[in-house]
């Protein structure tokens, strides 16, 4: 990922710090959009303190707004703060626009460790209801291809050329066979719909409707018995909605360990989790 960033920002990173030194805001909108053609857009006026990075990791790298990194760390603290987004995706997003900036592979691998160990996180129910509060629809077309490339360990132009092959394919299928299945979830069926009388809802006056082809989506069984299949109950034990591990004295030690064993984050996020066995959540 360091030697292919094709990440890049919108805009100016204007600050200004507040009276009290620690929390600063932003004069000016500003977006990071990423490999995926995600946007990350922080609007005008937001207040960020540098808080999405643990207070501990700033001995190694300095404060939030400095450096290169800094950029990086301003959107990072947007969407730490909005939760609209998966947080490992936002981690994420934070370590590709580090490297954007022109932060070092390796600070980089740094931070994100940091970031994965002592950074907050966040449960689906706080990013669904931020998402309702703030008017945002579920998953787009970026947001498919992004987690289709960690998944399947492909490109995001892979991922992003798969969907529209899908697409293309469905819509050929069913125009010239009449129906399109996707295993799993349902089926496009083509229907060819008769000229019929029908009323003008506005006047009450009697119409012609054309004859017209349309298109039915029939959900498969499998995905109704899915979708239908009552979740478990959350005992008393459930994980919290939001929440950090705690930082641990020789964490940074362990931090810069792992971060210059391997440049591989899904490995990186492998060992971290082996280090948070057993820590406690606050």
């Amino acid at each position: 990922m360091a030697q292919n960033v094709k990440g890049r920002y919108e805009g100016r990173a204007a600050l200004e710090l507040l009276d009290d030194g620690r929390i600063a805001r932003l004069l000016e909108a500003y977006a990071y959009i990423d490999c995926f053609d995600q946007r990350w857009d922080v609007p005008a006026l937001a207040q960020v303190d540098g808080a999405s990075i643990p207070r501990a990791l700033w001995t190694l790298i300095g404060g939030p707004f400095e450096g290169r990194y800094r950029n990086a760390s301003i959107i990072h603290d947007w969407f730490c703060d909005r939760r609209t987004r998966p947080w490992q995706r936002v981690h994420r997003m934070f370590y590709e626009a580090m490297l954007t900036s022109g932060v070092s592979a390796t600070k980089a691998r740094i931070l994100y460790t940091g970031v994965f160990l002592g950074g907050p996180r966040w449960s689906q129910t706080v990013i669904d209801n931020n998402q309702l509060a703030d008017g945002i629809s579920g998953a787009n077309k970026a947001e498919l291809s992004r987690a289709m490339a960690e998944k399947l360990d492909l490109t995001a132009p892979q991922t992003s050329a798969l969907l529209d092959l899908l697409a293309t394919t469905a819509v050929k299928e069913t125009k010239t066979t009449g129906e399109f299945t996707i295993p799993g979830i349902g089926k496009l069926v083509k229907a060819e719909q008769k000229a019929r009388m029908g009323r003008n809802p506005q006047t009450g006056e009697a119409i012609k409707i054309k004859s017209k082809t349309a298109v039915k989506f029939r959900v498969s069984r499998a995905a109704l018995d899915s979708v239908n299949t009552p979740a478990k109950p959350i005992g008393k034990a459930a994980r919290p909605a939001s929440y950090r591990y705690e930082f641990k004295p020789d964490d940074l030690d362990t931090i810069q360990a792992i971060a210059k064993q391997t440049d591989d984050l899904a490995e990186i996020e492998r060992l971290v989790d082996q280090q948070l066995k057993g820590r406690k959540r606050r």
